[in-house]
């Protein structure tokens, strides 16, 4: 079954090793049914950290293909149309600065965690 690809490729970094996620073709399964999803990966061994602009950031569990939230992720959304938000890049100069940006209407959203 093919899937459609993003109109424009985003750089999602994963929020917890700030390097850049790689597209990749997720097996899903709910219910029973198994559905493929694009979604972005951290390519750094034994992370399951996912993104993808429908679900936010997530943990995919390939063992049980089940799609996992805790209240560790980061639920930043979009102000303009409410869309989950990725990371966009980090300043290591500036150990609390985030940018965060929509993946559809591109809007940015800089935070500074402490």
């Amino acid at each position: 079954m093919p899937v459609a690809q993003p109109s424009t490729e985003i750089h999602a970094l994963c929020h917890e090793h700030h390097i850049q996620m790689k597209l990749n073709q997720i097996f899903v399964g709910t219910d029973g049914v198994r559905t493929q999803v694009l979604a972005y990966a951290c390519p750094e061994t034994d992370c399951f950290v996912h993104y993808s602009s429908s679900h936010g950031y997530f943990i995919f569990s390939q063992n049980e293909s089940q799609i996992e939230t805790d209240s560790l992720m980061p639920r930043v959304r979009c102000e303009k149309d409410g869309m989950p938000l990725y990371l966009a890049e980090v300043l290591p100069e500036r150990k609390g600065f985030r940018l965060w940006t929509c993946p559809k209407c591109s809007m940015n959203h800089a935070v500074n965690v402490r």
